[in-house]
């Protein structure tokens, strides 16, 4: 009636769970041993209760009890029982996972970070899902300095609660998307025309400044267009828009227009007729006419500059021998006047009188022929400076019984003229 005595027993252990948290027993049994007053050791059977293999569910820190019974196979009989604690060594497992992506950048140049744990699932084999603890690092709204392009690393962490984890990493490139501000413009501007009525671009570039969230002052890429020293047909008050352009290098730009206004400030230019003498009439006095047909004009940027006199047409001035300044102004119409000045002189000169030859018989050469001769020298000419023919001497006139008028004009020395006709026959 004496029951067997357990000499060794198994002691208490953590069992790793499997992927569905349940736990396998161990066998236990050869762990046991055992002594009796009547049986062998070899002949105490030693059972355990569950047996070997039974699968259990189980969980993080749940305990089992394995009872170990030995027996004399007598009817006398011992228990012990071992204790059998769940160990989930399994790590949970994501599910979905947030995708990499770009993050505008601030004003400062910083990413802000983005709450990525409601984009995460995962599965555990004893947590429930709910219960699974998800967590980022940094976490959500941390500022982190950053720049076009500069690349962050978010790990994602989750736990099942049981000291099993796993992670993920999620890639944010910082996305400069912020134009670069103006803080300094070239101010509109008059540019003198040259002498093509044509405007020369300035450089305008060195009075831009500029300031970024992301690129430092001195890399902002400053351009203007049309580019300096662009040479652009103009006019007196025609204006040029002048696009200035700051590019931060990362997509981002902003741009300023100024505006160019021509500006003529040449003056044109007057030619004025040569010095001339003018004949007064008999109470000596004479009528200055209009001369401003006489001068030529040009100009940078007006085809045809007023031209006007001073003294005016109709002005009578008197005197043999009176010398008058006429001056002759060309005015291009955009505030640019140009000058010359000639004298007049009046002169006491008898208008000149001519008499012409008689009609003159010619032989014509064997081609039927005739050269005209200079027949000036044949006029009775006074108060002249000068005698001419036409048709000039050296014409050839053909033809029998052709009749060739000849006329003379006699000229005095202030150009009164006066003319005769006759014939050659």
């Amino acid at each position: 009636a004496t029951d067997p005595v357990f000499t060794a027993t198994p002691a208490d252990r953590n069992i790793t769970l499997d992927r569905s948290c349940q736990l396998t027993v161990p066998d236990l049994a050869g762990e046991v041993t055992a002594t009796d007053n009547c049986t062998a050791p070899g002949a105490i059977v030693i059972t355990q209760s569950p047996v070997a293999t039974t699968v259990i569910a189980s969980g993080e820190g749940t305990t089992h009890t394995v009872t170990m019974t030995i027996d004399d196979g007598n009817g006398n009989t011992d228990t012990f029982d071992v204790t059998l604690t769940g160990d989930d060594a399994t790590d949970p497992v994501f599910t979905a996972t947030p995708a990499d992506r770009n993050i505008t950048l601030d004003g400062a140049c910083q990413l802000t970070v983005p709450d990525l744990t409601g984009e995460v699932t995962a599965t555990d084999n004893c947590t429930a899902p709910g219960a699974i603890v998800i967590t980022q690092s940094p976490v959500a709204t941390t500022v982190i300095a950053s720049g076009e392009g500069t690349t962050h690393t978010i790990t994602m962490t989750i736990d099942d609660g049981n000291g099993n984890t796993d992670t993920y990493d999620v890639t944010l490139t910082g996305d400069d998307a912020t134009d670069p501000v103006f803080t300094a413009t070239p101010a509109d501007r008059n540019v003198t025309l040259n002498s093509s009525c044509q405007l020369t671009v300035p450089d305008l570039a060195g009075e831009v400044t500029a300031t970024d969230n992301c690129t430092a002052p001195g890399a902002i890429v400053i351009t203007q267009s049309p580019v300096a020293t662009t040479v652009i047909a103009s006019g007196e008050g025609t204006t040029h828009t002048v696009t200035m352009t700051i590019d931060d290098g990362n997509g981002n730009t902003d741009t300023y227009d100024v505006t160019l206004t021509g500006d003529d400030a040449e003056a044109p230019i007057v030619i004025c007729p040569p010095d001339r003498n003018e004949n007064v009439d008999p109470s000596l006095n004479f009528t200055i006419p209009d001369y401003t047909s006489l001068a030529s004009s040009s100009d940078n940027c007006t085809a045809t500059p007023t031209l006007s006199q001073d003294p005016v047409a109709g002005t009578v001035i008197s005197g043999e021998g009176t010398v008058q300044p006429i001056k002759i102004t060309a005015d291009d119409g955009n505030g640019n006047t140009g000058e010359c000045t000639f004298i007049v002189t009046l002169v006491n000169v008898p208008a000149p009188t001519i008499v012409c030859p008689p009609d003159q018989n010619e032989n014509l050469d064997n081609n039927c022929q005739f050269i005209l001769s200079d027949y000036t020298s044949l006029a009775i000419v006074t108060g002249a400076s000068s005698v001419t023919q036409s048709p000039v001497p050296g014409t050839v006139i053909s033809g029998a019984s052709t009749v060739q008028p000849i006329t003379l004009t006699a000229k005095n020395i202030v150009n009164d003229s006066v003319e005769c006709t006759f014939n050659v026959i």
